[in-house]
């Protein structure tokens, strides 16, 4: 096939001259309708759900990285976080630059484990009646 370049595409044409600047040696197979039995070609449905789409890349970076699956078990989340909070304490005094990042840090991860504790409090009534 000759290489045809946009400029070779004058607007002014139209479709049928266009089409006939192509070589001819693209078949094109005449329309009929086949048996599943006479189809050759493999499902390509499975290659596009299979694709990945901007969606999905955006959600692929913005997953978190768990190294422990356990700690989505609440009694895990709760100690994860207990140690998460007692933790920033060490590291406030090393870096006297970002202490107030980490106080901000801190009071975030306190009140996130008052929530906890709502919940539960909320859970174990409904479960009381």
């Amino acid at each position: 096939m000759r290489h045809l370049s946009p400029s070779s595409f004058d607007a002014t044409l139209g479709i049928d001259k266009i089409l006939r600047q192509r070589d001819s040696a693209i078949s094109i197979t005449e329309q009929r309708s086949i048996q599943p039995a006479e189809f050759t070609d493999r499902p390509r449905l499975d290659v596009l759900i299979k694709s990945a789409s901007i969606t999905d890349y955006v959600f692929a970076r913005l997953r978190p990285e768990l190294l422990d699956a356990g700690v989505l078990s609440p009694a895990q989340f709760r100690l994860a976080l207990a140690e998460a909070r007692l933790s920033l304490l060490p590291i406030a005094k090393a870096h006297r630059a970002s202490a107030k990042k980490m106080g901000k840090l801190s009071r975030i991860l306190e009140e996130e484990s008052e929530l906890l504790d709502l919940l539960q409090m909320y859970w174990s009534a409904l479960l009381q009646g």
